[in-house]
């Protein structure tokens, strides 16, 4: 019921800010001003709200059933379909019923971040990684470091790293 109703609203919607973008001259009886205020909210309705109504919708129709699942938990073996589940020393028959959506991560993957590092004029000196799965961390350090040629750290948990000083002149 709630993705009918979100998709209800979102059709519309997606059709009627497509006209106001797409169309020449659908505002064409307006003022100069108010045009430009039609299809900015026209945008802003295509590309901001119906995102975030359909993924509310999604969410609000899955629960809290959507999320990712680190390698080493209790979510990851429900994932993979495991048989029992150790729960405070215990193991319990695995009784659920998962399913996997893909396409939802709003992680950048591998490729997205080689490009992004390539756009800076003076790209970094060092890169650390601090996020990600130790074996999805080293085959990203490895490309940084062959692609970019870029010195590429994986922090440990709680690891501590001086990123720079700051020198203060005396008088």
């Amino acid at each position: 019921m709630v993705l009918y109703l979100v998709f209800s609203i979102a059709i519309p919607v997606i059709v009627v800010s497509c006209y106001g973008i797409f169309i020449n001259g659908i505002y064409a009886g307006e003022t100069a001003n108010w045009r430009v205020q039609a299809i900015g909210q026209d945008m802003v309705d295509l590309f901001i709200i119906v995102p975030t109504l359909i993924t509310s919708g999604i969410l609000g129709y899955y629960g809290n059933k959507i999320c990712y699942q680190a390698e080493g938990t209790r979510g990851r073996a429900l994932v993979n379909h495991a048989h029992e589940i150790k729960i405070h020393g215990q193991y319990y028959a695995a009784k659920a019923h998962v399913a996997e959506i893909g396409g939802l991560s709003a992680h950048a993957d591998q490729a997205e971040l080689i490009t992004w590092l390539k756009e800076f004029k003076a790209g970094p000196s060092h890169i650390y990684l601090v996020h990600g799965e130790p074996c999805a961390q080293e085959a990203l350090r490895v490309k940084i470091k062959d692609e970019l040629k870029v010195n590429v750290s994986v922090l440990k948990q709680n690891q501590l790293e001086l990123l720079f000083t700051i020198e203060t002149k005396k008088h």
